[in-house]
């Protein structure tokens, strides 16, 4: 009888919320890597050129983390990789990216299920014609998965990118509104955090993931 009860009160029990991993890039010192990230870059290059910066960023003051190589172009691309959480397949993960007048298009945004630069989905934002995509590396080899139609947004300054993991299901949203929608081919485990492509200092701020299903098991 007790243990009856006790699995009653268990069933109705609200789930403990999913734990947040936030990285506002404010706690360390200027000048340096930011900590508890790992880095990679495309052509196995050296990838150590992250670095925090004072910035009066209005997403969260006072510091801004910034990609700084600026070799190799649009093909090099730069990764900083969260350490915690582990690997996981479903989840959320935010960042804000800036815009600049000269910034290539989709040149920087969100790096999730990253095993490695060759094998990882990903969400930018193409300032220039005002659209978010979706696209997955497979194998090295890149695919847009879907585009978004033209978002109405002021020209350039920063963008909030959201990205929503359910199984083969991604949402994309860009500043709080929902902007595009996609299916993962291949969706599996893996890092999260943010890319760069070279070719142009890209910057970043406030950076949140929140695994769904449970870290590294």
């Amino acid at each position: 009888m007790i243990r009856a009860i006790l699995a009653i009160l268990a069933a109705a029990a609200p789930a403990a919320a999913p734990k947040t991993y936030d990285y506002s890039f404010d706690l360390q010192a200027p000048g340096a890597p930011p900590a508890f990230f790992r880095f990679a870059v495309s052509d196995g290059g050296e990838a150590a050129t992250w670095k925090i910066i004072p910035n009066g960023s209005p997403v969260n003051r006072p510091n801004t983390l910034v990609q700084t190589d600026a070799s190799g172009g649009a093909e090099r691309v730069h990764f900083a990789l969260a350490e915690d959480p582990p690997d996981f397949a479903d989840g959320v993960v935010t960042v804000s990216v800036l815009g600049r007048r000269n910034s290539p298009d989709c040149a920087g945004g969100i790096a999730a299920r990253f095993k490695s630069p060759s094998d990882y989905v990903g969400l930018c934002y193409d300032f220039h014609q005002e659209k978010a995509v979706l696209f997955s590396v497979r194998g090295g080899k890149r695919m847009v998965l879907a585009t978004s139609p033209a978002l109405a947004s002021r020209q350039h300054g920063w963008r909030t990118l959201r990205l929503t993991l359910k199984g083969a299901d991604l949402v994309a949203e860009v500043s709080e509104r929902e902007a595009v929608r996609a299916r993962d081919p291949d969706p599996r485990r893996g890092a999260a955090g943010m890319f760069a492509a070279g070719g142009l200092a890209q910057f970043f701020d406030d950076l949140h993931i929140v695994p769904q299903t449970a870290p590294g098991s």
